[in-house]
């Protein structure tokens, strides 16, 4: 199936909607600077319009990604398998990512002492580590094992609303910092562009990492939520 053929409806769909439907978007809305986890709900045409592109363009770059070869299509598998799987992936950012993010600043701050958007990025990647480990602890401890267990048979009612709430609002928070560090080491006139580009190796599977938070695990634990409170 191509996009051309449903270029209309497509154009008016939520980003986040149009990404779920073609997942290999992933990498060309990134590379187009347009914010697919946090702001997922502006509808496609808008997106292009305010990253500078029209929407044909932007539908022309998707449909030339092939999809990537480790799809999953998260929004068929069971909620505890999509939980075990963001709970593996904050490992990786807790144990691989921040790390290296880390040593890369400071390494650069060795090099460079006196520069103030090296020391900026430094404390805002401090900031951003501390805020990322009690956020990932919580999602794990409070609102995973009750995600995973709505789907089970005789699953009790739990009100999932208020806590994802809270969710949404620190992602937000992450990918802020994110965008602030990115912006920061852009400008930067440094020997070489490995902090930039470290930035936004770190920052893409973050955003894909939010998006499946935000835009599937959220929505249908709602759903889950809103089935057994109707079979009560």
């Amino acid at each position: 199936m191509t996009l051309q053929c449903e270029l209309s409806p497509l154009a008016e769909r939520p980003v986040a909607a149009v990404l779920q439907m073609f997942p290999q978007a992933a990498e060309v809305l990134e590379d187009a600077g347009i914010q697919f986890c946090c702001h997922g709900a502006k509808p496609l045409h808008e997106a292009a319009s305010a990253a500078g592109y029209t929407v044909d363009e932007l539908i022309a770059m998707i449909e030339a990604k092939p999809l990537p070869h480790d799809f999953v299509d998260w929004s068929q598998r069971p909620l505890a398998d999509l939980t075990e799987f963001l709970s593996a992936d904050h490992k990786d950012l807790a144990l691989r990512r921040i790390p290296r993010i880390r040593e890369i600043v400071e390494r650069e701050l060795e090099l460079h002492p006196h520069v103030p958007r090296l020391r900026r990025i430094s404390m805002l990647l401090t900031e951003l580590a501390a805020m990322l480990t009690t956020h990932m602890a919580h999602e794990e401890r409070d609102l995973f094992p009750w995600i995973a267990a709505a789907e089970t048979p005789g699953a009790h009612l739990v009100r999932f609303g208020q806590r994802i709430l809270r969710e949404h609002i620190e992602h937000r928070m992450v990918c802020e910092r994110l965008r602030t560090m990115c912006e920061l080491s852009a400008r930067l006139q440094l020997q070489n562009g490995d902090l930039y580009r470290e930035l936004q190796d770190f920052a893409r599977p973050v955003h894909v990492h939010i998006h499946l938070e935000n835009n599937v695990l959220y929505p249908r634990a709602i759903e889950v939520e809103n089935r057994i409170r109707r079979a009560s």
